[in-house]
């Protein structure tokens, strides 16, 4: 996305950011290996912004299950 972590808004969409389908399966795998953790191939379009993304995965490793709906597919 090329932008520096001082201009990536939280709650701005990310797909109005820059994310695009390959850098999905990026971002989507370097959270999977950072959190060691399985995450849904749909996550970053069910999640779509970076604040709904970490409720999501904050919900995963606190053991209290997902916060949100993406599927596992």
């Amino acid at each position: 996305m090329r932008l520096a972590p001082t201009d990536l808004s939280p709650y701005r969409p990310l797909v109005e950011q820059g994310l695009d389908s390959v850098l999905t399966v990026v971002v989507r795998r370097r959270l999977e290996k950072r959190f060691r953790c399985s995450l849904p191939t749909t996550l970053l379009w069910r999640q779509p912004t970076v604040a709904a993304v970490c409720d999501y995965i904050a919900g995963l490793v606190s053991g209290s299950g997902a916060s949100g709906s993406a599927d596992t597919g």
